[in-house]
């Protein structure tokens, strides 16, 4: 796939990614490059139109930017808007199944971020994303374009993270469950909302999980006050 080709043929010591219908600020990577060196960080992320563009800066280990990424309040799993040292690449590929439904990134940034030993973010925007309704992950934005197959390499990759990072930093894991029933309800509200009558199996998959995970969820201290109004709405 086409990352991994890139990943391949690149020689460089640090990489990454534009997307051929997106554009950079011209100052791009001399702005990731020394918000790198600054920090003596590994990987270096700015804001974007849609987030993070609060001008702050945050210095995180690995483990603190996978919880960062998985708020989606600065940061999101997008691979773009980050400069990586290519040595964390070493290991880590882009699964091809996951890029047909656009969801290759999530697959795999969490896994980047955790074998950084610092990241450095700084909430100005120098990555701009041009979605077209061609676009394979047009869904991220208009959900009304969710597909089974979507939410099923959804299921399976929130799962295998969930795993991987527990057994990663086991200190984090009731954490990381939460951000994945998190995940679970949303997708339970959108597929209620926008009527989607052809997901209704992975419905009744994501709400018998929840189902199983309630206790635990709905006394998790992370827990909002709109994911609780949903499950009594959509599961309890």
């Amino acid at each position: 796939m086409r990352f991994n080709m890139g990943i391949a043929t690149a020689k460089g010591e640090f990489l990454t990614y534009l997307d051929d219908d997106d554009y950079l600020e011209p100052d791009f990577i001399d702005f990731m490059y020394n918000l790198i060196r600054e920090n003596d960080a590994d990987i270096s992320i700015c804001a974007c139109p849609d987030r993070g563009g609060t001008g702050e800066k945050l210095v995180m280990t690995g483990d603190e930017a996978v919880i960062e990424m998985m708020k989606r309040k600065r940061f999101n799993t997008r691979p773009s808007a980050k400069l990586y040292r290519r040595s964390l690449m070493e290991n880590v590929w882009y699964n091809s199944k996951a890029e047909v439904a656009g969801l290759c990134d999530a697959a795999t940034t969490y896994k980047l971020l955790a074998n950084a030993g610092r990241v450095a973010f700084h909430g100005i925007v120098k990555y701009c994303y041009m979605r077209n309704n061609q676009n394979v992950s047009i869904w991220v934005k208009d959900h009304s374009k969710l597909t089974p197959e979507i939410l099923d390499t959804e299921a399976v990759i929130h799962r295998e993270r969930t795993e991987w990072l527990s057994k990663r930093f086991p200190e984090r894991a009731e954490q990381f469950l939460y951000y994945e029933l998190s995940f679970d309800i949303s997708m339970v509200e959108k597929i209620n909302r926008y009527k989607l009558t052809d997901c209704q199996p992975q419905l009744n998959a994501l709400v018998d999980k929840l189902r199983g995970f309630q206790d635990i969820f709905m006394r998790s201290k992370w827990l909002k006050d709109f994911e609780k109004e949903w499950m009594e709405r959509y599961v309890l």
